[in-house]
């Protein structure tokens, strides 16, 4: 899985991105704004917004009760968590 950001704070993740197509078809974008994202395993991507806030995105097969209870559809909010 491939996600970026963009100087305009767009969400863009990679389209048809896998170890037998590493370069992808295209981009996608994703809703929501962040001034940072990293992805994790099975499809997790970690957002930090422009106020620290920590935000989770579920984009592949792993349950998001595992990580975060009672969420969403889309960014998934951690409560009291902010960095820098």
């Amino acid at each position: 899985m491939l996600v970026t950001v963009t100087i305009f704070n767009e969400v863009y993740e990679r389209d048809n991105y896998n170890d037998g197509s590493i370069d992808g078809t295209g981009w996608k974008q994703i809703k929501g704004s962040m001034n940072y994202v990293a992805t994790a395993e099975q499809g997790i991507v970690w957002g930090l917004d422009k106020l620290g806030e920590v935000w989770i995105l579920n984009t592949g097969t792993i349950s998001r009760e595992i990580i975060i209870e009672n969420e969403t559809m889309g960014w998934i909010h951690v409560n009291d968590a902010h960095l820098v």
